[in-house]
């Protein structure tokens, strides 16, 4: 005989009263997760904005044509402070288009300015504009590049300086320092690269390099374009519960008036900047060799035209357009005629940019836009008569409009 031995039941009651007590648990350790993973956040996110008297009085200024934003990135080395590249990003307040987008090289020179409010006054006089053309006989002492400015006042005089220099007001302000890429990328174990898994300072040396054939705004926009894709692998490498560490980590490199959700609201504004087909305009100048480095000295006339016409019906200055011109159609000498019209209609035609097209059987003559924005080739357009207007952008082509001369060209 076997003896089984009675167990008791639970009544249904208490059975439901634990559940219920399990349930409240396991809803108390969400809540509490919740709660500290809050408060972590708002502390990174706190810790990500300079509020300083400064930086804070910087979005009280007028806003004329728009809101302007400045981006730039820093590296120290050797006690010296470099800045290679600045953004100024204008965003119109009548268009939803995307923003304007003006290319400062690092090595630009500029006068200080000692009193801020005055901006337009202080422009040079006629004579000191005419005595810049002798810039590399001139004592340098009384030019600053933006890095001189960082070192000597820190992001505040930088961002005062610039303002000055271009005449308009800077809203906001993003100053990333390179150095907290390595934190990043070892933070996340490091980045995958042509089938390598580099470590960060090894990707920060890649990164910092230009690479062979690459001008100041193609390595500038290469930057910006890995800084976008370094925020992504962040957020992928180890999803958003991971953020207030990696935001604790990464923000003694980064420098700015914004707000988290401004910045991530910014973030999605910014993102022509990291799109190849956006058109950006490099602050118009030209480059000098003094004392065998060179430094880029910017035409203060044209400056001030760009940031007077600030906006949706902004059109670039002629002379700042680059043009090839194809002979299309095998006219002998078609090619230089159209050239020096364009030449004499301010438009800028280099001699290695004129020569034959692939074929000669074009039967019309066609103006192609190299560029998103066809703003510039319809100028060109205008003064040819009876031509094809085409787009056809092609990342890091040489000039912005391509003219080829077809069948219907005639002396």
């Amino acid at each position: 005989m076997k003896l089984f031995k009675a167990r008791r039941r639970k009544k249904p009651g208490k059975v439901l009263r634990q559940k219920n007590r399990l349930i409240f648990l396991i809803m108390l350790v969400l809540f509490l997760a919740v709660v500290i993973l809050g408060m972590r956040s708002l502390r990174s996110f706190q810790t990500l904005q300079n509020t300083e008297s400064w930086a804070a009085s910087l979005r009280e200024n007028p806003q004329v044509n728009g809101t302007n934003y400045l981006i730039y990135g820093i590296v120290e080395a050797e006690e010296e402070t470099y800045i290679d590249e600045l953004f100024f990003l204008n965003f119109s307040s009548t268009s939803s288009t995307s923003p304007q987008i003006i290319f400062i090289p690092g090595n630009t020179l500029l006068h200080r300015f000692n009193d801020q409010a005055d901006t337009n006054d202080q422009r040079d006089t006629e004579e000191d504009i005419a005595a810049a053309e002798f810039l590399e006989e001139r004592d340098l002492a009384s030019y600053y590049t933006p890095g001189n400015f960082y070192q000597d006042g820190g992001a505040e005089m930088l961002v005062n300086q610039l303002s000055s220099f271009l005449g308009v007001p800077i809203h906001h302000f993003l100053e990333i320092q390179y150095e907290g890429i390595p934190v990043l990328i070892d933070d996340r174990g490091g980045i995958s690269y042509k089938n390598y898994t580099l470590k960060g300072a090894d990707y920060l040396d890649y990164f910092l390099q230009s690479e062979s054939g690459e001008d100041p705004l193609s390595r500038a926009l290469r930057r910006a374009n890995s800084v976008q894709s370094l925020v992504e692998f962040a957020i992928e490498k180890k999803g958003l519960w991971a953020t207030p560490g990696m935001l604790n980590k990464v923000s003694p490199y980064l420098n700015t008036d914004l707000s988290w959700k401004e910045l991530q609201e910014f973030y999605v504004l910014a993102e022509p900047l990291f799109n190849p087909d956006t058109f950006v305009l490099q602050l118009p100048g030209v480059l000098r060799d003094i004392n065998g480095e060179p430094f880029f000295e910017p035409d203060e006339s044209q400056v001030a035209f760009l940031m007077e016409n600030l906006g949706e019906d902004f059109a670039l200055p002629r002379d700042l357009i680059t043009v090839e011109v194809l002979n299309g159609c095998g006219t002998q000498g078609a090619a230089s005629i159209i050239a020096d019209t364009l030449r004499n209609e301010g438009f800028k035609v280099e001699d290695e940019n004129v020569g034959n097209a692939d074929h000669f059987d074009y039967e019309r003559t066609q103006v192609i836009s190299r560029l998103d924005d066809v703003g510039a080739a319809k100028q060109v357009a205008e003064v040819i008569s009876g031509v094809e207007l085409l787009k056809e952008p092609i990342l890091d082509y040489p000039v912005m409009v391509t003219v080829i001369i077809g069948k219907d060209f005639s002396l």
